[in-house]
């Protein structure tokens, strides 16, 4: 009985300190939808695990199972909710508290070898990390955790955007991720919705 009390006050712990680095980040209007970013990944974590996991064992054995297939066959559909649910998840979010993450467009700009000319394809969205947001300040005080966040922050800022470096780090080393807090959840979580299928201009 002991040891439950302690592993309780532990859990609680954990969570207390989760809540108390995203606030220190992000304000209470900010949280809110934060907070409903985590939940929406969380949720389909745990419909495609079993509801009887706790998260963080929810995440490992989801993630086992489909990073291998994903960085197989460079297909992140087992990773991702379908686009339809995404969009219509995206569509009641706060825009203002998504600015802080992302830099959202229905565009992508490139150069047509073909057409030999910069042209535009357009999508539902298009995602780009704002490294002037609040988000990326969440990335900067967990590079002082431990060398995983270190290595992510350090490669987003070479090229100014989450890039392959980062990709690879999610789908190889996520085990390196404590999904037990928040915080860490949201940066798999933010990579995830970020990985979408590349453009390639020369089919047009």
């Amino acid at each position: 009985m002991k040891g439950i009390f302690i592993l309780l006050i532990g859990l609680l712990f954990a969570c207390n300190t989760s809540d108390k680095i995203l606030s220190k980040v992000f304000d209470e209007r900010e949280l809110i939808t934060v907070n409903q970013i985590i939940d929406f990944y969380d949720n389909f974590v745990q419909k495609n695990t079993g509801d009887s996991l706790q998260i963080d064992k929810a995440y490992l054995k989801f993630l086992s199972i489909n990073c291998p297939v994903a960085t197989k066959t460079l297909q992140l559909t087992t990773l991702l909710p379908s686009s339809t649910e995404e969009l219509n998840f995206y569509s009641k979010l706060d825009k203002e508290t998504l600015k802080e993450i992302f830099i959202i467009s229905d565009s992508v700009n490139g150069y047509s070898r073909k057409e030999k000319k910069q042209i535009s394809v357009y999508q539902p969205f298009t995602f780009k990390l704002n490294t002037k947001g609040q988000y990326y300040k969440l990335l900067k005080i967990l590079s002082e955790r431990n060398e995983f966040y270190k290595n992510y922050f350090n490669s987003l800022n070479c090229v100014g955007d989450l890039g392959i470096k980062n990709y690879t780090a999610i789908l190889t080393k996520y085990r390196d991720i404590d999904f037990s807090k928040k915080e860490e959840r949201l940066v798999l979580i933010v990579n995830l919705l970020h990985m979408k299928e590349g453009v390639n201009f020369d089919e047009r």
